[in-house]
């Protein structure tokens, strides 16, 4: 998050991952916080477009939402031989993916280790 502090052209919204009883951590609450704020900031007229990295039709009525008021919707996705590439989120509208593969993935990742240290 520091990196992405520096960058003016970044907001960042952190939440507190929860812990399960099996230890592992799961974070909660993200989408629902993406959608509001897409819906906010097309009210606002704040951007002309989004990309959502995501492909996961809870987003659905926040990206009609969107679309109704102008702004133009596109998705991001990893590249799977097992999913469709004609993906519509939204019904009777086609939205645009951009697939990106292992390649884009390797350009873009984050070596970071996120894992905080567990009591013993």
């Amino acid at each position: 998050m520091d990196a992405w502090r520096m960058d003016a052209r970044v907001e960042i919204f952190p939440h507190t991952l929860l812990r399960s009883p099996d230890g592992s951590l799961r974070e909660k609450g993200v989408d629902v916080h993406l959608a509001a704020d897409l819906v906010d900031r097309a009210h606002r007229g704040l951007f002309d477009v989004a990309i959502i990295f995501s492909l996961d039709t809870d987003f659905e009525p926040a990206i009609e939402i969107a679309r109704n008021l102008g702004v133009v919707v596109e998705v991001a996705a990893w590249r799977s031989d097992r999913r469709r590439t004609d993906r519509r989120l939204v019904r009777n509208r086609s939205i645009w993916c951009h697939w990106l593969n292992n390649d884009d993935y390797r350009h873009v990742r984050d070596r970071t280790s996120y894992v905080e240290p567990q009591p013993h």
